[in-house]
């Protein structure tokens, strides 16, 4: 069994296990704590604990006393219940670029590549190395997650503007949670003229961090391609993804992608909900595997709709430990031909 128990960050170990002395009788907030990541933490914007959370694990110390367990996960339960009450700030930055229509008679691109990429704010290496890794895979698109906009832990930068201005991108930025100074949220890159963009705000019923979605359409030559993305919330995940599901229904097969890191795995109410629209996981389809390599799990996620599949060629995790999560690509040809009424 494990049930996470908020304690205070400050509260002692247990005491360590010593020659010749019987370990300590488990008791409450006297387990040996551990600190999870602020993304997998509910509590990561509390103010006594910004950037990560102690919990006790049940799984390092099980109690030998039923009713104390039950009691502790009880108590969790309740803290889950009212943890919305100390939610952290919404934060509405929206940074885009001017915006220009889809010349007719343009030439757009035989191939493009479609990328999805929870950074983890570069924390887990460093911005350069997270750049390397974009290089590597090169996208014509690509949905950022993690992105810190001026804030004081990643040294008062914009992240999108710096990847953007070393790969020659344009950048939308869209700010969820107030964070140091600054925005924490999700980024839209792209080498293609951007037509429109425009903000979803993500609330649901015990959701403890306020999420984001950015639904723009970027120009393939003199078509439009509706491309949105998120980062779901790790305790209201599905009601995001559903609520995304619902606002995107209508354009599935007019030329859709959906993508980002969905904290749900592919038997997930999120993920499902899209499939119920229509989309199609292509990951799933041509690339299952790993991309958020410590808890070895697949949430991060690029979706197409039915007319966008037949044009998907191939797709890939990228083995790349620059952050917590592997990017993720989609390969797209469209030397055929496409036109928005196909889709």
């Amino acid at each position: 069994m494990r049930c996470m128990i908020p304690i205070s960050p400050w509260a002692g170990n247990a005491s360590p296990r010593t020659a010749g002395h019987r370990p300590p009788r488990p008791r409450w907030g006297r387990r040996p704590l551990a600190c999870i990541p602020n993304e997998r933490s509910p509590g990561a914007c509390r103010p006594d604990c910004p950037a990560r959370y102690a919990v006790a694990s049940f799984t390092q110390q099980p109690s030998r006393y039923p009713l104390n367990r039950l009691l502790s996960c009880l108590a969790w339960a309740g803290f889950v219940a009212v943890a919305p009450l100390a939610a952290c700030t919404p934060n509405y930055t929206f940074v885009t670029p001017a915006f220009s229509s889809c010349p007719a008679g343009a030439v757009g691109p035989s191939r493009l590549r479609v990328a999805s990429y929870n950074l983890k704010s570069g924390l887990e290496t460093n911005l350069d190395q997270v750049a390397d890794a974009i290089g590597e895979i090169s996208p014509d698109v690509i949905g950022l997650q993690e992105v810190d906009h001026f804030v004081h832990r990643t040294g008062n930068v914009d992240q999108a503007k710096v990847l953007a201005d070393r790969f020659g991108y344009q950048e939308i930025f869209a700010g969820a949670i107030d964070r140091g100074g600054g925005a924490y949220g999700i980024a839209l890159l792209t080498r293609l003229p951007i037509e429109s963009a425009s903000r979803i705000d993500l609330q649901a019923t015990g959701t403890y961090e306020p999420r984001v979605a950015i639904d723009a359409r970027v120009c393939v030559g003199p078509q439009a391609l509706r491309v949105v993305t998120t980062h779901a919330d790790v305790i209201a995940a599905t009601a995001n993804v559903a609520t995304l599901a619902s606002r995107i229904a209508g354009g599935v097969g007019r030329g859709l992608i959906f993508m980002g890191d969905l904290n749900e795995g592919p038997t997930g109410g999120g993920p499902k909900s899209m499939v119920r629209t229509g989309m199609v996981d292509v990951i799933g389809l041509k690339a299952e595997g790993i991309t958020f390599w410590p808890n070895k799990s697949r949430i991060d996620y690029l979706f197409v709709d039915p007319p966008l599949r037949e044009h998907v060629v191939s797709a890939a995790i990228d083995q790349n430990k620059a952050s917590d999560h592997y990017p993720v690509y989609a390969d797209f040809d469209f030397s055929s031909g496409w036109t928005a009424q196909q889709m």
